[in-house]
Parts: C-alpha cells; sequence; structure tokens
C-alpha cells in the first residue's frame, strides 16, 4: 500500500508552497522560527478547514464593507464648518507650533468668542483686544490663556461629526495640557496672573460644557482662593483711583496697584467670572463654594454695564455689592443692573438656596436663613423687568434660577402648608417660560438649567399625583407643564449628555406616580 502524502500545514497551502509535511513543525518554519499550523488529527482538521472557511467569508464583508464605506466617503459632501472654512494653513502638527500661526491664531480666536461661547464668561473687550495686539511681551496674552481659548474654540466645533474634516475635538487633550502647564508656569512666577484667572475660568467653563463637573471644581477652588490672594474681593470702587492698592490696612497682595480705568475694569470683571463659576460648580457638585462672602469680606462691587466704565459713567447711587443684595438693602435711585449683575445674582440666590437644604443644622437657625432668602428672592422678583417676548437672555434665566431658588427652599413643603401654593406657583412660572422658548435656545443653554427644570419637573409630577388623587380639573395643564418642562431637558442633553440621568430619574418618578 503506497505511503498516504503528507499533509502540507496550512501556512504553506496557502502560500502554495512546498512543505516537507514533518511534525509538528516543518522545516521552513524551524529554520525562520515560523509558528505552524498542522492540525494533530482529523477531528482537529475538520475543525480547521471549517473555521478557515468563515473566516475568508468574514474577511469578504469586511473587504465590501470597507470598499463601500470608502465610496460612500468619497461621494459624501463634508458638513460645512459652522465658523467658516479653517485657514490653508491648518496642515500637518498646525496645533503644535508655538507661537500658533497667525490665521489659525485668529480663526480659533474667533471661535472662541462666537455667541454660542461668550456667554460662559464677560470681559471688558477695550483691555482685552489690546493686550492680544500688544507687542509688550508683558502686557501680551499669557500663552496659558491663549491655549485655554484654543481649547474653547476646538470644543466648539464638536456639533460636527467627529470624522468630519473640520472638526478639531481631538486636539482638546493636547490644548487643555498646554494650558495647564501655562497656569503652573504662570503661577510659579506670578506672570500675569490676571490671565492666569481667566485661563481658569475659561477652563472650567470647557470642564463644565464637557460634564466633568468634579475636575472643573478643582479647577475653580484654586482660581477663587487665587483671586483673593490678587485682593480683587475688595475693590472699593469701580472708579479708577491713582495709587490705590487693596492691601492698605490689610494683608498684602499679589498685584500692584492698577494703572487705568481699563486695568481697574478688566479686574472687576474677572473677580465676577471667577465668583460665578465657583456658584456654578457648587451646584453642579454639591460641594462648597470656594467664597465666603461674609468671611471673606467681598466688598467689590457688581458689574456694571461695561459702556459706564468706558464712559466713565460710574455713579455712587448705582453701587452695590453681593452683602448689600443679600441684605435687601434699599437701592432707590439707582439705575438697572447689567445683565451680568443680574445673572450673578440670581445664581447666587440659587446656590445659596440649595447650599442651605442640604446643610446640616438646628432647625431654628436654618428656618430663620430660609426666611431671610425668602426676602431676597421675592426682592429680586420685584426688581427684574417682564420677561421679553422672546423668552430668551439674561432675564428669562433670571427668572428661571430665582423661581428655582423658591423651589428649593420649599422642596419639603407639602399640599395644604403655608408655603405649597408659592412653590407651586414657582414651578409652573417655569415652565410657561419654557414653553416660549424655541427649540435651539434651551438646546444651547447653561448647564445649570438641567438643575432648575429637573426641581421644577419634580415639583409638578409630585403636584399631579395630589392632583388626581382629588379628581381636580388642573390634571391636563400640569400634565402639559410636565412635557414641556421634561421636553427641554431631553433637549439640553444634546449638548449636555450628563443631563441624561436627570431625565431618567423623572421619567422613573412619573412612572411610579402614574
Amino acid at each position: 500500500m503506497p505511503k498516504q502524502p503528507a499533509e502540507p500545514c496550512s501556512e504553506c497551502r496557502a502560500r502554495k508552497r512546498r512543505c516537507d509535511g514533518t511534525f509538528p513543525e516543518c522545516d521552513r518554519y524551524r529554520r525562520y522560527r515560523g509558528s505552524p499550523s498542522r492540525p494533530s488529527s482529523a477531528s482537529s482538521r475538520r475543525e480547521l478547514a471549517l473555521l478557515e472557511q468563515q473566516l475568508g467569508e468574514l474577511e469578504d464583508k469586511y473587504s465590501k464593507l470597507m470598499e463601500a464605506t470608502e465610496q460612500e466617503r468619497k461621494s459624501a459632501t463634508p458638513l460645512e464648518p459652522p465658523y467658516g472654512h479653517p485657514p490653508p494653513e491648518m496642515r500637518g502638527e498646525w496645533w503644535k507650533a508655538n507661537p500658533m500661526h497667525p490665521a489659525i491664531h485668529s480663526y480659533l480666536i474667533e471661535i472662541c468668542f462666537s455667541p454660542r461661547n461668550i456667554k460662559h464668561f464677560s470681559f471688558d473687550p477695550p483691555s482685552f483686544f489690546a493686550s492680544l495686539r500688544s507687542p509688550d511681551a508683558t502686557v501680551r496674552l499669557h500663552p496659558c490663556l491663549l491655549a485655554a481659548m484654543y481649547l474653547m474654540g476646538c470644543l466648539s466645533t464638536s456639533e460636527l461629526p467627529a470624522s468630519s474634516p473640520y472638526s478639531l475635538v481631538r486636539h482638546e487633550t493636547y490644548f487643555l495640557e498646554r494650558a495647564r502647564k501655562g497656569m503652573e508656569a504662570s503661577l510659579a512666577y506670578s506672570d500675569r496672573l490676571m490671565d492666569h484667572l481667566k485661563a481658569s475660568n475659561v477652563v472650567v467653563a470647557y470642564f463644565s460644557l464637557r460634564g466633568r463637573f468634579l475636575e472643573g471644581y478643582h479647577q475653580h477652588c484654586g482660581a477663587a482662593r487665587l483671586a483673593i490672594s490678587c485682593g480683587l474681593h475688595r475693590i472699593p470702587s469701580g472708579r479708577y483711583q491713582a495709587g490705590w492698592l487693596p492691601s492698605v490696612g490689610e494683608a498684602v497682595y499679589l498685584l500692584d496697584a492698577p494703572r487705568n480705568q481699563e486695568e481697574l475694569t478688566d479686574r472687576v470683571m474677572t473677580f465676577w467670572n471667577v465668583y460665578m463659576w465657583d456658584k456654578c460648580g457648587s451646584i453642579l457638585t454639591g460641594f462648597a463654594s470656594g467664597f465666603d462672602e461674609v468671611a471673606d469680606r467681598v466688598i467689590t462691587p457688581l458689574p456694571r454695564p461695561i459702556e459706564e466704565y468706558e464712559r466713565g459713567d460710574l455713579r455712587e447711587a448705582d453701587r452695590e455689592t453681593i452683602l448689600d443684595f443679600l441684605a435687601v438693602r434699599d437701592r432707590k435711585g439707582s439705575r438697572a443692573d447689567s445683565d451680568f449683575s443680574t445673572n450673578l445674582k440670581t445664581i447666587a440666590t440659587y446656590q445659596r438656596a440649595k447650599n442651605l437644604m442640604s446643610s446640616a443644622g438646628s432647625a431654628t437657625p436654618k428656618a430663620e436663613a430660609i426666611g431671610k432668602l425668602h426676602q431676597v428672592v421675592d426682592s429680586l422678583l420685584a426688581s427684574l423687568p417682564p420677561v421679553p417676548a422672546s423668552n430668551q437672555g439674561f432675564i428669562a434665566s433670571a427668572y428661571m434660577f430665582a423661581y428655582a431658588a423658591v423651589l428649593e427652599m420649599t422642596i419639603d413643603v407639602g399640599p395644604g402648608e403655608e408655603m405649597y401654593s408659592k412653590r407651586i406657583q414657582a414651578a409652573t412660572h417655569v415652565a410657561a417660560i419654557l414653553s416660549g422658548l424655541d427649540d435651539t435656545a434651551d438646546a444651547r443653554g447653561c448647564v445649570i438649567f438641567g438643575y432648575c427644570w429637573s426641581v421644577t419637573a419634580q415639583t409638578l409630577i409630585q403636584h399631579g399625583h395630589h392632583l388626581k388623587s382629588h379628581a381636580s380639573s388642573d390634571v391636563a395643564d400640569n400634565e402639559r407643564h410636565i412635557g414641556c418642562v421634561v421636553s427641554a431637558l431631553e433637549r439640553l442633553g444634546v449638548t449636555y449628555p450628563s443631563m441624561e440621568f436627570l431625565v431618567q430619574q423623572l421619567k422613573a418618578m412619573m412612572m411610579t406616580t402614574d
């Protein structure tokens, strides 16, 4: 009987090479340290053949999919960039250039100051743009601030698909690290500390937009203490006085006296930006605020409209501190607040309400503090102008934050209690404001809106259960309000994916009460 020829290994068979058939490894693999693939039995050979067949089929499918994808990619028209086409200099490893190419620099700065982003930080335009153009190295913007602004510019392209050639989100990690290293250098050498604080504000805004709240909290806590070390909380007036230093009669601070009105205005605006993000971080995380208005003796006046600083039209009657506001002091004869100041007041009120209700302490002092804060909210609501017909802008936001403060302070109030009607009115007012917002406006809103709307929806859901148990005719209106608030929260989740857990929490609550 003739000897059965040795079976070649799978690799030699696939490559159609002669195999000597030795087992367990052929001579070719022995010489080149290869790994043979030879079945040791008939059953193993059958299993191997089946696997090879399946692998071949998968490879064919993969090749066809890749060909189809390549054809689609070539035929598809990329989505247009929302801020204009990037400059042609954006090629190669452009992001590593230091300094950045002027055309790329201008493009990213323009994106950073787009309408979508500008709401996240207020600044003094003359001072900023003067620093941006200055040839003086000591006046020019610190690299940490430039990197932070490039970071925000990259984030702004996140509405494009990640595969889009115009998307810059893949560079966020690089610019974030560059901003952090720049802030470390600024602090180590006390170099342009105001730019350090501004960069910190931008980075905190970035963390908030990305839902990285704990990182943002850590960042703004450091910024809050630096602002105090610079004496920004002890500026007695928004009007420039030559030679004035906040260290007179106090500890020495890190900054020299401002040299002109622009520098003083810049310090006032920067301080209140740090303050705003500090309060926002406390709301988002539930942790303590980095500022204690009383213990830190904050006397810096609340910001006035930027035009008043530019014209030198600052009046003593308009001067107001955050402590004046919280004490409900009379402001007869004063002009209307700036939008920024109104926003600060309402966010600070909402933060104090959340912090007060979550804090431990004896019932009597806590009840007194709640009563005083109710007076602050009532005074604030009475001072606000009517909500504009468009329901957009700072005024609509101010109303929502103020009503959310009421909801937080009455969270334990049930039907039949004295404050219950005030609680329900606040919730329905928020729903009414939301019903006037267009879909794009609330989708691009502040992340803190999510917490305001969540407590609003919780209130309305609980109230709906009460209405159903009493067969009230108001059930349908209440359901409409709930749907309006939950829909707005879902749209907000498009911009802030971290809001999804609030939506799921509310839907579970709705199912429980049905």
